[in-house]
């Protein structure tokens, strides 16, 4: 090799060194100019990476990812640096559940046949319709190998209110008591303080609705109005909610209505803290985050999804419960396994 010096006559080193190879693995993606145009899912996932050397054999690999590509949350993980098995996360944008789980264990006694229900307080009412037992539980987000610590603040049994009903929070802390075969409700005050029926004394309201019945679905909404949907066919009322009307909360006609052509069986609609509401397929993991907007009596979940993904560890036969800190359970009834996770829209 001819190496030329310059006028101050510069020394080079000539080394001879085994050839260099690095495997890189670039994700090339044309006319996306927002997050949103990704595909509806959260990231693409790279299993069962194997790179060895002509003779079959496997070095050692370490891959070094590029995080942080640009400010909507596109990153990479590494899951796996073995080079026979190795696996490679490729994140299109941030979960609006990103991990790690804050919180994660399993309960032996809340199980199948159980409901938890956040209430207004921060505490959560463990029910079982069958029998009409309950239990009142503290929750506490920093109590990371359970959440719902302790032994329970109340418990009880409850002779009329058990399977076929629906227990619902409202946005003022009382307790809607729905039995969709026939129409029937009862509204109810709650005490925590009440140890032994937390549902105290007689229902301040009650009454029978015609037109909300089985099939439909009542969703309280952030706002303290009551979403009235119907999954089969996509038709939803909001109405208002108004505890006063002792003969129907929902009183009047309905303040907006109309009919989603997506938003239909098999979805999942959970509003969530800061008044947004998820829309969540557990079949399938997939979701879309929505705006909530009251005014809009067409469509009150109006224009596009905000954020869309697809959860592959958050499906069927999990529930997800949002607490009153704004952080989401994610339970399985069949195994008592349970995670926190934080919300981050």
């Amino acid at each position: 090799m001819r190496v030329r010096r310059d006028r101050r006559q510069s020394k080079l080193t000539i080394l001879t060194t085994d050839e260099l190879l690095d495997c890189v693995q670039t994700l090339e993606c044309y006319s996306i100019t927002r997050a949103s145009d990704y595909p509806s899912s959260t990231d693409t996932r790279m299993r069962a990476i194997a790179i060895t050397d002509s003779d079959g054999s496997a070095a050692p690999l370490s891959w070094s990812p590029v995080d942080k590509i640009t400010d909507c949350g596109q990153h990479t993980v590494i899951v796996d640096n073995s080079p026979t098995h190795g696996e490679v996360q490729l994140w299109y944008r941030d979960d609006i559940l990103p991990g790690p789980a804050v919180a994660q264990g399993r309960w032996k006694t809340i199980l199948l046949t159980h409901q938890l229900i956040p209430m207004h307080d921060g505490k959560v009412l463990d029910w079982v319709p069958g029998d009409g037992t309950w239990r009142l539980w503290n929750y506490d987000a920093t109590s990371t190998h359970d959440v719902l610590p302790g032994n329970p603040v109340a418990s009880g049994q409850w002779q009329t209110i058990r399977s076929g009903h629906q227990l619902i929070p409202m946005h003022d802390g009382k307790v809607l008591d729905w039995k969709p075969a026939d129409g029937t409700w009862r509204l109810w005050n709650y005490d925590a303080t009440s140890t032994h029926d937390v549902l105290p004394g007689n229902p301040v309201a009650s009454g029978q609705w015609q037109t909300i019945r089985s099939g439909h679905q009542l969703i309280p909404m952030h706002d303290g109005k009551v979403l009235d949907w119907k999954p089969a066919d996509g038709t939803w009322r909001l109405w208002h909610y108004d505890a006063t009307h002792v003969h129907d909360v929902l009183p009047g006609n309905p303040v907006a209505s109309g009919t989603w052509k997506t938003i239909v069986s098999g979805h999942t609609l959970v509003p969530m803290h800061d008044g947004k509401v998820l829309d969540w397929v557990p079949g399938d993991g997939t979701w879309r985050l929505w705006n909530y907007d009251a005014a809009s009596v067409h469509d009150v979940l109006p224009g596009s999804p905000v954020d869309i993904g697809n959860w592959f560890s958050i499906q069927v036969p999990q529930q997800l419960i949002v607490m009153h800190d704004g952080k989401v359970l994610d339970w399985d009834p069949l195994t008592g396994d349970w995670r926190l996770w934080r919300y981050q829209p």
